[in-house]
């Protein structure tokens, strides 16, 4: 009898021990399933903002426009005034006329390359600061195609001056890195691993 008593209380203390680790293993699961899905949830927030970034990096500028008018005012010769500034942004081809404008077909836009295209107008005392002015920009990246519209004799209060318009565009989606100057701030094409 005396062995069968502690028996039965050694079961019973064991029976107790058993209980007692399975009620800490029931813990630390609930804790384990309640921090995978805290993880779940905020890998999903985390992708969410991924996305979002991603889609404001495909529709933002990769350049801020006041730099870009900030250069061509600083790359203007003197006596050369600026009249007109038109900007355009917009998935397009890429053709040798910066004036040319988006394509019609909306449904091939979506693999063109995204381009800002500018026209730029005013005066200049002579086609010599008109020419000046063509070459400072063709050989400040970030523009491309510049082209020389059109030039032709205006008076301008009474003195002889030539009207001018001249045209250029930006690849929106070449990444750049701003380089302060003592002149102006110029965009330069960083290197991409991506071949763009």
């Amino acid at each position: 009898a005396t062995m069968l008593v502690i028996l039965i209380t050694h079961s019973k203390i064991m029976l107790n021990k058993a209980r007692l680790s399975l009620y800490d293993t029931q813990i630390a699961a609930n804790k384990v399933i309640e921090t995978e899905s805290k993880i779940a949830e905020l890998r999903g927030v985390l992708e969410a903002n991924h996305a979002a970034t991603r889609e404001y990096e495909r529709a933002a500028f990769p350049l801020e426009s006041s730099s870009i008018i900030a250069t061509i005012v600083n790359r203007m010769p003197v006596g050369m005034t600026l009249q007109q500034l038109t900007i355009d942004a917009g998935q397009r081809v890429a053709t040798n006329s910066p004036r040319s404008k988006g394509v019609k077909d909306k449904s091939k836009a979506a693999n063109l390359p995204r381009m800002l295209t500018a026209e730029v107008g005013g005066v200049a005392p002579s086609d010599q600061e008109i020419a000046q002015f063509v070459n400072a920009l063709e050989n400040n990246p970030p523009f491309s195609a510049v082209s020389l519209d059109f030039s032709k004799t205006s008076i301008v209060r009474g003195t002889p001056a030539r009207e001018f318009r001249v045209s250029f565009s930006i690849n929106l989606d070449a990444h750049y890195t701003l380089v302060p100057s003592a002149e102006a701030v110029a965009a330069v094409p960083e290197e991409s691993t991506d071949g763009k």
